[in-house]
C-alpha cells in the first residue's frame, strides 16, 4: 500500500531517516559557524574594551565612555552564555546519537 505521495510506509520511513541524518549533519556545522562568529565578535569587543579602558586610565571618565563599556561587557556576557548553550547542545546531541 502506498501513501498519497506514492511512497510506501517503508519508503516514507527511509525518506524521513535520510532527512534526519542530513539535518543532524547540518546542525554541528551551523553551530560551529555560529560559535566562530560569536568568538570573533567577543574578540572584537575585547579590543574595544581595552581601548575604552585606556581612555578611562587617562582620566577621561566621560559618561558616554562608561556607558560604552557597560554595553560591551553586557554583550560579551550574552555571547559567553550563548557559546555555553551551543557547547552544551553539541554534547547532548552527541550523547543522543551514541545511545
Amino acid at each position: 500500500m502506498s501513501t498519497p505521495s506514492g511512497l510506501t510506509p517503508e519508503g516514507t520511513l527511509v525518506a524521513f531517516a535520510q532527512l534526519l541524518i542530513r539535518r543532524l549533519g547540518e546542525q554541528p556545522e551551523a553551530a560551529a559557524n555560529r560559535a566562530a562568529a560569536l568568538v570573533a565578535e567577543s574578540e572584537r569587543l575585547r579590543r574595544e574594551l581595552a581601548r575604552l579602558s585606556a581612555v578611562l586610565a587617562e582620566g577621561d571618565a566621560l559618561p558616554s565612555v562608561l556607558e560604552a563599556i557597560r554595553q560591551r561587557e553586557s554583550r560579551r556576557a550574552v555571547i559567553s552564555a550563548e557559546l555555553a548553550r551551543l557547547e552544551q547542545g553539541g554534547s547532548r546531541a552527541l550523547e543522543q546519537l551514541a545511545t
